[in-house]
């Protein structure tokens, strides 16, 4: 007893370090309910922060929770590469960043003559490489292979992208926690950079391309609308920051007095969403006309309506990568 009375008769500070260094979560809940005292050390936000830190590697919290709810949070969704992000990491990441100059600004592999916007950074510490996306030369793809370095942030934009876990990480729907570390590692980035450097500090444009970044996977299965293919490259374009958003959706050219033109050409001439991917984009952009499977007939467009049959048994779903370009393909040389 004496022994607890000596335990207890420390000081408050000392208490909550030693529970905050040394005790796991369940047993801080367990010391709080032996007496109000070390209730109100285990309750402190700061022994929280440091279980956060310790067990989950979580040293920023959103300003919606505290740091017992994220410790009690589900983090099987959050990008465990992000939170290896450290706040030496992300200055040090952020420096090399800011002494960038965008105006001579290009791919860092010899002989590619890439330059902004379609330029991303390495995060992981000290790595110098920066290389341009999958549109152009592949070579901040072929980065990841060669190094394993993980994430990469969009140079213009301040979006990261997860070689590691094959997602835009920080995005609207992601862990709020992601959300909070990502906002915190840009903040950093803006606060040692050149305006010219990045086009959205605020987040605005971000934001937008997050949410339409959400509404472009899709199986062929649902593919029942069509969209002129140079429309949908300036669409994926301002997807990936590489552009602004495209104007009015214009399939005019698909059209032949009325009727869907019969050489047009899948991908090269046009490109196949959902219809209500259609109905989203519309509102969007406006624009027009609305062009669909309905206008196809089987003496005009046999091809082509076989073409759909076979996608829409054997379906597959593209995807939005760090390019933003259409991807059906098998990562599996990833691991």
């Amino acid at each position: 007893m004496s022994k607890l009375r000596a335990f207890l008769d420390l000081p408050s500070e000392l208490l909550s370090d030693i529970v905050a260094r040394y005790l796991a979560a369940k047993d801080a809940i367990t010391l709080s309910q032996t007496c109000s005292k070390l209730y109100r050390i285990a309750d402190d936000p700061l022994v929280w922060k440091s279980l956060c830190y310790r067990f989950k590697k979580a040293d920023v919290c959103p300003s919606d929770m505290s740091w017992k709810d994220v410790y009690r949070s589900d983090f099987s969704t959050v990008c465990p590469h992000i939170l290896d992000i450290t706040p030496d990491i992300t200055s040090e990441r952020a420096t090399a960043y800011g002494a960038c100059d965008s105006r001579i600004l290009q791919c860092t592999v010899e002989g590619c003559e890439v330059l902004m916007p379609d330029l991303w950074f390495c995060l992981t510490k000290e790595c110098s490489h920066i290389g341009c996306g999958r549109t152009k030369g592949k070579h901040a793809y072929q980065h990841h292979h060669v190094a394993r370095h993980a994430l990469t942030i969009k140079m213009n934009t301040l979006e990261v992208w997860c070689y590691g876990c094959r997602k835009w990480v920080g995005v609207v729907d992601a862990h709020p926690v992601e959300r909070a570390k990502l906002r915190s590692i840009a903040g950093t980035f803006v606060s040692r950079s050149a305006a010219a450097l990045h086009c959205d500090a605020d987040g605005t444009l971000n934001a937008r391309r997050q949410r339409e970044r959400d509404a472009y996977p899709f199986t062929y299965r649902d593919a029942l609308c069509f969209v002129a293919a140079d429309w949908l490259t300036e669409w994926k374009a301002f997807l990936l920051g590489n552009s602004g958003p495209p104007g009015p959706i214009d399939n005019s050219a698909l059209l032949v007095d009325g009727m869907f033109d019969p050489d047009a050409r899948p991908n090269a001439d046009f490109g196949f969403i959902s219809r209500d991917n259609w109905n989203m984009l519309r509102d969007i952009y406006g624009g027009g006309p609305e062009v669909s499977v309905d206008h196809l007939l089987p003496e005009r467009h046999e091809a082509l309506i076989g073409l759909i049959a076979f996608w829409r048994r054997f379906p597959l779903r593209p995807e939005l990568d760090d390019d933003g370009a259409a991807d059906a393909e098998s990562d599996d040389d990833d691991d």
